[in-house]
Formats: structure tokens, sequence, C-alpha cells
């Protein structure tokens, strides 16, 4: 529930639509002001006169659009959010929307949706201007950084120095004696390009002032970022004797802008696998619904023998199946990040469990020629282990198919052992390999190898992050080693109590007697 007064613009000329979409953000615990209106002309006056935290707009109304409003939102008020609240607009035309600059569309059908993305669209609002008080933050530290007390230094033309203020000791680490009557080259980090100190030297003997920045080095062997102007002192006759350093330390503020720089690239780089994400969902959902959509009225036609219908059939059902599953990732990725899966642990016979996934894949493989196995540990007792079988079979069921998907020839191996607390499980396959730079990154939602892998193998970057998730989840961990064309080997950890088995036998012993 939001406790945050919102003042609200809504575009909309059906009464009935507005009342009922106020009245479920009202049972939402919405607190709002809406202003509604229900042309152009009105919503006009008020984006040029109104101050609003959030937009919603239909898209379909008498000599306007959604898609008008929403760009003329963005030209008056970019800052202020955007949702389409709308009956069917089609596929395509919401992405475009997105890619416009609306924050989230929600279908007049599915109202439930829409205190969702409302509380994403204000935490977004938070989240920008968190960032603009940091930029402004930043600023304030650089304004401060440059009118503290500076450090002053002065030396002859050939860099000795004769004079150093306290605050360029304090900077450097070094004493007075360490200091006065040595050259400042002392304080080079090796890491400057030499010719920025060719260039100093030319300019300051020029009579010109000097003014750059330089990474130092001071006594303790750390590295500092230094903004430092130089100036010759002339004499009457013109000749140069000494030069002056007015130096300020900017290290926290040349980290503030690298880690700013770092925050940047990290959100645009999650724009652009989100739009990347958008686009293949688009794809994966698209795909198997044309399929369905065409079979289906394919069955209708009397040209098509029986045979023929049943054929229809199956590619209906299949692609039904592919339906399924994307939706079914999706929810899964819901349900993860609001907390909402239920771990019920029970004790699972390992041999069995892993036995159950080969038949499960067992003809999937053969159908692309490639063998699986399954390859138990040498053990004289029963292998057993307290987890959520459900949420184990799901992991080994994205592995397992991973490994199908991505392996044309050779084999796939499932394996697992004891290691000290845990059971560690292995998914190998000859497949197609990953590069080692992506390898970190696979566990992360929304990624896939590359776009290419994408089309040729399909899948829509969510089954690993699921996986992931589902892993730390139970209390273990996942990783990988692969190369590329030599396969890939998952591997990932369960919690084992040792003392489980001595407790089965024991009540199997207490059963018997």
């Amino acid at each position: 529930m939001s406790e945050q007064k919102l003042n609200v613009l809504y575009l909309e000329d059906n009464m009935s639509d507005a009342e009922l979409i106020i009245s479920k953000l009202k049972s939402e615990g919405f607190q709002f002001q809406v202003k509604l209106v229900t042309d152009e002309k009105t919503y006009t006056e008020n984006i040029n006169s109104g101050s609003f935290d959030l937009i919603l707009s239909d898209y379909n109304l008498p000599s306007y659009n959604g898609m008008a409003a929403l760009k003329l939102a963005h030209q008056k008020c970019p800052q202020v959010p955007f949702i389409c609240v709308s009956g069917a607009i089609g596929e395509d035309l919401a992405v475009e929307m997105l890619k416009e600059g609306a924050v989230d569309y929600v279908l007049k059908d599915k109202l439930g949706k829409l205190p969702l993305a409302i509380h994403r669209a204000l935490n977004e609002i938070l989240e920008r201007k968190a960032r603009d008080i940091a930029e402004r933050e930043l600023h304030k530290l650089s304004q401060a950084v440059e009118s503290n007390p500076v450090s002053i230094a002065i030396t002859n033309i050939q860099g000795i120095v004769e004079y150093a203020n306290p605050r360029f000791y304090e900077l450097c680490g070094y004493s007075s004696h360490e200091i006065l009557g040595h050259k400042t080259s002392m304080l080079k980090s090796g890491q400057m390009p030499p010719d920025v100190y060719k260039e100093l030297w030319q300019t300051i003997l020029s009579g010109k002032v000097w003014h750059g920045e330089l990474i130092n080095k001071n006594k303790n062997g750390e590295l500092y970022w230094v903004n430092i102007s130089i100036s010759a002192i002339v004499e009457k006759d013109g000749i140069i004797t000494h030069f002056v350093s007015v130096t300020e330390d900017i290290t926290e503020k040349k980290r503030s802008e690298q880690e700013l720089i770092k925050a940047k690239e990290k959100a645009i780089e999650s724009d652009l696998l989100k739009s990347t994400f958008l686009a293949n969902m688009s794809h994966e959902i698209r795909t198997p619904l044309n399929s369905i959509i065409g079979f289906s009225e394919l069955l209708a036609d009397a040209d098509f023998d029986e045979n023929q219908k049943s054929e229809f059939i199956r590619t209906i059902i299949q692609n039904g199946n592919n339906l399924l599953s994307v939706i079914s990732d999706i929810i899964d990725i819901s349900k993860l990040d609001s907390g909402q899966v239920t771990i019920r642990k029970k004790v699972v016979y390992v041999s069995q469990l892993v036995n159950d996934v080969q038949k499960d894949f067992f003809y999937k493989a053969k159908e692309k020629g490639v063998g699986l196995r399954v390859v138990h540990p040498l053990s004289d007792h029963e292998i057993l282990l307290e987890s959520d079988v459900d949420r184990i079979r799901q992991i080994f069921n994205n592995l397992a198919g991973n490994a199908v998907k991505f392996t044309d020839s050779g084999y796939i191996e499932i394996s697992y052992n004891v290691k000290n607390d845990f059971i560690v499980f292995r998914v190998k396959d000859t497949g197609i390999g990953i590069p080692s730079d992506f390898q970190k990154k696979i566990f992360e939602r929304f990624s896939q190898v590359d776009s290419g892998f994408t089309r040729k193998y399909g899948g829509n970057g969510l089954g690993l992050a699921i996986t992931k998730n589902l892993v730390e989840l139970l209390g273990g961990k996942i990783w990988v080693n692969s190369e590329p064309e030599q396969g890939s080997s998952f591997y990932f950890s369960l919690p084992y109590r040792q003392e489980l088995k001595s407790n089965i036998s024991e009540n199997s012993s207490r059963e018997k007697a």
C-alpha cells in the first residue's frame, strides 16, 4: 500500500472506465488526487500548467491517442512517469510506447497489474531522484575540495623543493627534511605518460601556467590524484628563477566520478539487456502463438485429411507447451523476486532422482543422436538428501534441458558425489561451450551468450537465473566450467547431513523390530 499522496493526471474519455480504475487504485490503498481530462485540449492545458507525480492515459480517444499524449508529456515533463491504461492495443504498439518512454502499459481487462506498475514507476522516480542527489553531492564535493586549504610548494628551475607548506607534507606523507632539497619527481607514480611531464616543462619554462591532473605516489606507496597549477616566478630582467605549484587533492572526487561512470554504464547495460529481453520475449511468445493460431485455422479447412490434421494438432500441442514454458519462467522469476517460493523438504533418494532425470530426457537426447548417461558414486549405502525434490527437479530440468539443446553430438553425463557437508551434482555435455568472459554473466537474468545463439537455439534468458535462485534458496551454490567447442560442466551443491543415513537406518530397524 502506498502512503504517498499522488497528484495524478488521467486522460480518459470513458467515465465508466475512469471510475473503475480510480476505484481499483483506492482499493489498493493509494492516496491520490486525480485531475480527469477527456480530450487533447484540457490535457495540454494541464500538462503546461500543472505539476503531477503520475500520468495515466487511455490509448484510443476521439481525435487523439496515447502516443501523442506520451510524446507531449515527455516534451513538457519528462521526469513524470507515463502509464498507458487501455484496451487491446497490440503488442507491437505497446512495445513502441515503451521505446518512446512509457514506463509501462496495462490492459483494462488486467487492472490487477496497474498497482504494481505504479509502484514500479514510483520506485524509478525515487531511484532517479537518488541519482540526482548523488550527482549534486558529487558536485558539492568537488566544490568543497577546491575551496579547502591547498598545498603550496616552491622549487628552483631544476625542480628542487625550497619551500612547502604544511598541507603539502600532509598530502604526500613526507617530512620537511625528506622533501626540502629534493626534486618533486620523487612524487611521480609511474602511472602518467612521459609526454605529460615533457609538455609540463615546456609550458612552464616558456613562462606560461601549466594546469592539469596528475597521479602522484605518497611515502606509503599509495597513489593519489591531484589537480595542480604550476606557474613561473620571473625576475624583473625576465629570467625565471623559481616555480610555484598549487595542488589540490582530488582523489575522492575522482573516485566518486569513477563510481558514477560505472553506475551509469551499468544502468545503460541494464537498459540494453532489458530491451533485448523484451524483444526476445516478444519473439518467444509470438512465435508459438502464431503457430497455434495458424494451425488452428487449418483444422477448419476441409481440404486436409485426418493424418494431416493430426499432425496439425501435434504442432499446436507442442507450441502450446513452449508457450507454457515461457509463461512459467516469467511466473517463477516473479515469485522468486517477491519471496513467494515455498520450500517443502523431504527425504530424497538421490540415485532415484538422477535416474528419473535420465528417463525424462533420454528420448530428447536420442532424437539428436546424443548419449545420456548417469554415473553413480561408489558407495555401500544409499545417499539420501533432505531437500525440496520438486525444486531439485526444476534445477535439473533447466540444466539437462540446456545440455540437450546445446549439444549436437557426443554425450551428456549426470553425476554426483558427497563432499564434506554438501552433495555436488554435475551436468556435463560435449556441446558448444561458453566463452570465458561470459561465464559469470550467464546466471544473470536476461543474459544469453549472444543474439545469434538466441536465434539458433531459442530461449528467453531466464532459465539459468531461475536455476541460480533456486539453488541458493535450497542453501547451495552453482558454477560452471566451460570452453568454446569443448562442452560445459555445470555444478551445483546442496547441503548434506551425514547423520541422515544413520537416522534413516535406525528408524528402519525399529520398524522391523
